[in-house]
């Protein structure tokens, strides 16, 4: 018993994984997202080039582009975060992403290939300024860097275990292998979309005109004791 104590505690103590709550949920999310990332950044150049038999000119050049339409992304979205429940926001966006991960499967000339990956670059982007809005709301002003820390350590897990499990895909060499990681990337989404649900709601509370979930968390300390707590009228939100 006492072994088995000690082995728990031992793995409490290097496991990234924060203490059950709303930050462990959210980590989670992010663990079961960034498996997905691992599988696909992995194995996407082979997949496309082997499996599409698209050119290596042609993945970098359409890679190229996606990243910069994706850039256009992460304002308006995070603007919308900031005026809708980022919770739902980012559960849609990763329903989305899904989807478009899917689109993957469909892919045959390079004209589509363009089309779904600046789709999938323009979520991504937009993605990552809704999980900003988000964590300002799980974590609170003053557990930000923590929560971001934690994030950052269960998303670098998340990618090396992605990593490993598409090396099978890679040992095997086969198209289905490839589409497996593809399909493999989809059900990720889901998973993380299906964890982010189970966090509690917060709708935009009344504010000043302009100031979203992270301005209003970057009030003074002062102002936070004397006044109403930011997301006071979500009561999961403690």
């Amino acid at each position: 018993m006492s072994t088995r104590a000690g082995f728990l505690g031992r793995w409490r103590s290097l496991s990234p994984l924060p203490p059950a709550g709303r930050l462990r949920t959210l980590s989670l999310a992010t663990l079961a997202n960034t498996v997905g990332t691992g599988l696909w950044v992995t194995g996407a150049a082979l997949y496309l080039t082997r499996a599409v038999g698209l050119t290596p000119t042609e993945v970098g050049f359409g890679l190229t582009v996606a990243a910069l339409v994706g850039l256009t992304a992460s304002v308006p979205l995070g603007g919308l975060a900031d005026r809708r429940d980022p919770r739902t926001l980012r559960a849609v966006l990763q329903l989305a992403q899904a989807a478009v991960g899917a689109g993957y499967l469909l892919v045959g000339s390079f004209p589509v290939f363009l089309l779904v990956a600046s789709l999938d670059a323009l979520l991504v982007s937009g993605n990552l300024a809704v999980r900003a809005a988000l964590v300002a709301v799980v974590a609170g002003s003053e557990g930000r860097v923590h929560a971001f820390a934690t994030l950052r350590a269960v998303a670098n897990l998340g990618v090396a275990l992605g990593a490993g499990l598409a090396a099978f895909a890679l040992v095997a060499e086969t198209g289905w292998a490839y589409r497996v990681l593809v399909l493999g990337n989809v059900v990720t989404y889901l998973v993380s979309a299906a964890l982010i649900m189970r966090l509690p709601s917060c709708p935009p509370a009344a504010r000043r005109r302009g100031r979203g979930p992270v301005a209003r968390y970057a009030t003074d300390r002062s102002s936070r004791s004397s006044g109403p707590r930011p997301c006071s009228p979500c009561t999961g939100w403690r």
